[in-house]
């Protein structure tokens, strides 16, 4: 017998409402953006304009319509035999399984996912008393269509069919992994880096953080270790380079990689020696490094504009889910393993891929970063926030510390097991710190009291918690550290690593001799919208910023050309030396000087001639920097 059109229309009208109420907590979210910047329609115009963009989007739309068709199936095939098994007129059952379902959902999200925007203002559902007798209502009503309304032989097939579902999306498809060791006679260097980390925050709990404070605790330490530029991708090209950031090029983050020195990095010189190199980050939407950098492969979200625009339409039950699954991969890429997606970013995942990447055949580079801990400082994985802390914003990134601190404990234990240190350097670091709007000095600025406060990275040249950055070496034998725990106070930057990594893959011996016993640095762009962590409004902020982007042909987001002159002759520059800090200021248009008898007791002084001279010819490089 066929189906009446009226069968069908009705149909076709569950179809569409439920689809329509599982998209409605997205649309009301969106609907709450209000009007859109014009600066801001202009970069999203350029976007969309891009075939590849488009193509993506599509993808991602595609996925999330796949996932509601299998879930709605499933919904019909149960409202179908409930209906069968009650008499009940089938557009009655429809109804109730549908609500059902979908309430299901909500409460699964809630629970798995606490940090999901999806359907918040439902939240009480997750409470355990209503989300267990919803899901005990649930499960009594499937088990009774099961039963009545099925017959043995399909019942079997359809438990078979559902175990093997469910084993395809815990595991991905993939293959159990070996431990494997590696290959005899190599001399493995791993960098591990964590993000907005600095020193006076580490120091201050290491209880919090047992995986790090275990390994730092074993190193040689650098107490005064800073960063040249407080920011992600200008800091690791500095790793790579052995350069400053007017020297590389990356004199911003999201600088066009096609003026960014990819040539002489420490990369290519490794992969002449045979080593595999492999980069890997959590979060790329500020750090464009790819595999053009020199390295063999790297692990991590899609990069693109589109990871600044996906993650809260990817915040939906469905797709929380698949993304913890290898499937998520191919359907969700710009989501999967980002860190930005914070609601639904897996952690272990991570680490298993970065620990798969590792060869058990050639030497190996391996750096990693863990971002986490940056702003806006949320981790489903946080411990909690710390008793006593009355900073929100210290607390929080606290939190998400300890998340990144298990990372690492499990990177580590992977890579011991697979004998990748047996016989290696590993560098543990941050690329900066971050400031949490708490003061940190006070002192005078022209004879004027001043206070040296501020929130963020690269915003603050005088700020130990912006720039003083964690660092310490490790030389592993048979899977432990081998090397004698030295604390060093002497001055040194990140741009001193290579060095150290290749002296150590040349002669097996740790040597950190800093090239210059004063460091400069420099601020990176500076919004008003990020100036404040209690004020800022991401609208506010993205309309200010934008002007000063475009979307490049492949789909990523890049910093205008034209705009670096402007950018650059705005960065404050500081030569830090043992004993004071002399920096040129850009909004006063003038330069001050400290003596540093502490990390908090900052004297004025007059700026010496010798360091006036050494800034002015830094910024001169760094203005031809920005001219090509």
């Amino acid at each position: 017998m066929g189906i009446s059109a009226r069968r069908i229309a009705g149909e076709a009208t569950f179809l569409f409402v439920f689809t329509a109420v599982y998209f409605s907590p997205i649309v009301l979210g969106l609907a709450e953006i209000g009007e859109i910047d014009l600066r801001v329609q202009t970069l999203l115009g350029e976007a969309l304009n891009l075939p590849e963009v488009r193509a993506e989007l599509a993808r991602n739309g595609a996925a999330h319509l796949l996932l509601i068709a299998a879930f709605h199936s499933g919904l019909v095939y149960t409202s179908d035999r409930l209906s069968a098994a009650n008499g009940l007129h089938w557009a009655v059952s429809r109804i109730c399984v549908f609500v059902g379902g979908w309430l299901a959902l909500v409460v699964v999200n809630r629970l798995v996912f606490p940090l999901s925007d999806y359907a918040y203002a439902l939240s009480y559902l997750a409470h355990p008393l209503t989300a267990g007798a919803l899901i005990a209502l649930l499960v009594a009503a499937l088990g009774y269509a099961w039963i009545r309304g099925t017959s043995k032989t399909l019942r079997r097939g359809l438990a078979g069919a559902g175990a093997a579902t469910l084993a395809i999306l815990v595991t991905g498809g993939i293959a159990p992994k070996s431990e494997s060791t590696r290959a005899e006679g190599t001399r493995n260097v791993i960098v591990i880096g964590i993000d907005s980390l600095s020193g006076p925050v580490f120091e201050s709990n290491r209880a919090l953080l047992p995986n790090l404070t275990a390994l730092l605790d074993r190193s040689m330490y650098f107490e005064r270790a800073y960063t040249p530029l407080g920011r992600t991708f200008p800091a690791w090209m500095s790793v790579l380079s052995g350069l400053s950031p007017a020297e590389h090029g990356a004199v911003f983050n999201l600088r066009d990689v096609k003026h960014v020195e990819r040539d002489a990095l420490l990369t290519k010189a490794l992969r002449q020696q045979g080593y595999r190199t492999i980069f890997a980050i959590d979060e790329r939407r500020f750090a464009h490094i790819d595999e053009s950098f020199g390295f063999d492969q790297v692990v991590g979200p899609r990069v693109g504009v589109l990871d600044f625009l996906l993650q809260d339409l990817n915040d939906t039950p469905l797709t929380n889910l698949i993304l913890q699954t290898r499937l998520g991969q191919r359907a969700l890429p710009f989501s999967y393993l980002n860190t930005a997606s914070h609601v639904n970013y897996d952690a272990e995942a991570f680490v298993e891929h970065v620990a798969e990447a590792a060869s058990d055949t050639a030497p190996l580079f391996m750096a990693v970063h863990f971002e986490s801990a940056h702003f806006p400082f949320q981790s489903r994985y946080s411990k909690g926030r710390p008793e006593g802390e009355t900073n929100v914003f210290l607390a929080r990134h606290l939190a998400a510390l300890t998340a990144v601190d298990a990372q690492v404990g499990d990177l580590v234990n992977r890579l011991s097991r697979k004998g990748h240190l047996d016989d290696a350097l590993v560098i543990v670091m941050s690329d900066h710190g971050e400031g949490f709007g708490e003061i940190e000095a006070r002192t005078t600025r022209g004879g004027e009291a001043f206070n040296i406060v501020g929130y963020g990275h690269g915003a603050n040249v005088l700020s130990e918690h912006q720039n003083r950055v964690i660092l310490g070496l490790l030389q592993y034998r048979n899977g432990q550290p081998a090397n004698e725990h030295v604390r060093r106070d002497d001055l040194v930057s990140l741009t001193d690593l290579r060095d150290v990594i290749e002296h150590f893959t040349a002669s097996d011996q740790i040597k950190l001799d800093a090239r210059d016993r004063c460091l400069l640095s420099e601020t990176g762009l500076r919004f008003v919208g990020a100036a404040n962590y209690k004020t800022l409004n991401p609208a506010e902020l993205a309309a200010e910023s934008a002007k000063h982007y475009e979307i490049a042909p492949d789909g990523r987001m890049r910093l205008r050309e034209r705009s670096l002159a402007e950018l650059v002759a705005m960065k404050d520059v500081a030569l830090r030396c043992p004993d004071r800090l002399t920096y040129f200021s850009a909004t006063a248009d003038r330069y001050y000087s400290y003596s540093t008898a502490t990390d908090t007791e900052f004297l004025e002084s007059e700026p010496p001639g010798e360091d006036i001279a050494r800034i002015d010819a830094y910024r001169k490089t760094l203005a031809g920097a920005a001219i090509h």
